[in-house]
């Protein structure tokens, strides 16, 4: 397994990753506003075999105004790969 920048042709794999992992599209929206806003930090994608199976994606944050960080997450993984 390795790790990637995820890019334009990842869109529909990281969509399944995320439905398939958290059983609703939530997650997979959440992603798409981020990268429709230009707010990902970065998004990174494992890959097993050339298959996207996990991605990962980090945003900016501010809490109370002041306090700035970085939000990692979604998180998500095949089911079939999860705690390997």
């Amino acid at each position: 397994m390795r790790s990637e920048k995820s890019g334009p042709d990842d869109i529909a794999a990281v969509r399944e990753v995320n439905r398939r992992a958290f059983e609703r599209e939530q997650e997979s929206n959440i992603i798409d506003a981020l990268r429709m806003n230009r707010a990902a930090l970065f998004s990174l994608v494992a890959t097993a075999s050339e298959r996207v199976t996990g991605h990962i994606i980090s945003s900016p944050v501010t809490i109370a105004g002041n306090v700035k960080g970085a939000a990692l997450g979604p998180m998500a993984v095949l089911p079939e790969h999860q705690r390997q």
